[in-house]
């Protein structure tokens, strides 16, 4: 099932890219850019916010709506592609957009206030993202996750989408409060990588919203470059 799964989900983030929107906006019952912007509660309220994984480019163009200076990065070429024809059609420009993984973040040390990642896979607990991370915040810097999300009980429809969210591990709790493992865990791996998280729920009218605020501490440790590890 697991095989199967990511299978799936490498063909959605990169052959079948294109049906990315399409099939987020079906399995989230329509909520899903709703999902994506609760993010904005914990953002600073302006500056340069880089985005891991832009993704089809739809939180890009809002960053920059909101008076954000973003930035982006995402390792699927289909993705990109996506993302520049987004934006262009919406009269924004996509330069700022590249194709690099958050394990080797090609941006200088201590240069964005703010990082952004929306339904992230894995990556964003593993330690190379982690101390890339840490490497790009500024001194006070906070990377903010929308981390998962649910539908609230009710409808069939409803009933539907929490079973699918469910089954593939992309809800990790049916109610509004996540299993007491999984809030450990997850403090237990940024504190590990020199980071401080805070989870927090938001409860909309028609469902769920887990999201962690990963701070960086107020001075950090010069860091060794990329090339000279």
């Amino acid at each position: 099932m697991q095989r199967l799964l990511a299978i799936a989900f490498r063909l959605l983030y990169y052959e079948m890219a294109f049906t990315y929107d399409w099939v987020a906006n079906l399995v989230s019952l329509g909520q899903w850019w709703k999902w994506q912007e609760q993010a904005f509660a914990f953002l600073p309220p302006s500056g340069r916010v880089l985005e891991l994984g832009h993704g089809t480019g739809h939180m890009q163009a809002k960053l920059r709506q909101r008076g954000y200076l973003p930035f982006g990065i995402d390792l699927s070429p289909q993705m990109g592609r996506l993302a520049k024809r987004y934006l262009t059609g919406h009269g924004e420009l996509a330069a700022a957009c590249v194709q690099a993984s958050a394990l080797a973040l090609p941006f200088p040390s201590a240069s964005m206030p703010a990082m952004l990642a929306t339904f992230p896979t894995n990556y964003i607990f593993q330690p190379p993202a982690l101390r890339e991370i840490r490497r790009v915040l500024t001194p006070q810097g906070r990377l903010v996750v929308v981390l998962a999300a649910v539908p609230r009980p009710g409808g069939i429809l409803r009933t539907l989408a929490r079973a699918l969210f469910w089954l593939t591990g992309e809800s990790p709790s049916q109610t509004a409060t996540l299993p007491a493992e999984w809030q450990t865990a997850i403090e237990n791996i940024y504190t590990h990588a020199g980071l401080h998280a805070e989870l927090h729920t938001v409860e909309l009218a028609d469902s769920w919203v887990w999201l962690v605020v990963v701070h960086a501490p107020h001075t950090m440790l010069v860091l060794e470059s990329r090339a000279g590890n």
